[in-house]
């Protein structure tokens, strides 16, 4: 078991937490994604995958899943 700096078991976050623990951030984070998104994909139009979508690989990280890298091309 991992110790934090108070010597108290270390948690993992899957997210930006619920109820009275919510992220305080969390609105701002998930309006920021929203533009930089739509800013993408107004700037670039047309992205597709740079290579086959059967090569792209896919790790398992513990209750989620990750695309470490995802080249793309316009």
């Amino acid at each position: 078991m991992r110790l934090g700096c108070r010597q108290r078991p270390v948690k993992r976050r899957l997210a930006f937490g619920g109820g009275p623990h919510t992220c305080v951030g969390a609105n701002l984070a998930r309006a920021e994604l929203e533009i930089v998104f739509e800013t993408l994909f107004r700037r670039i139009p047309g992205p597709r995958l740079a290579m086959p979508v059967q090569d792209v690989k896919v790790e398992a990280k513990g209750p989620h899943s990750e695309i470490p890298h995802l080249p793309i091309t316009w």
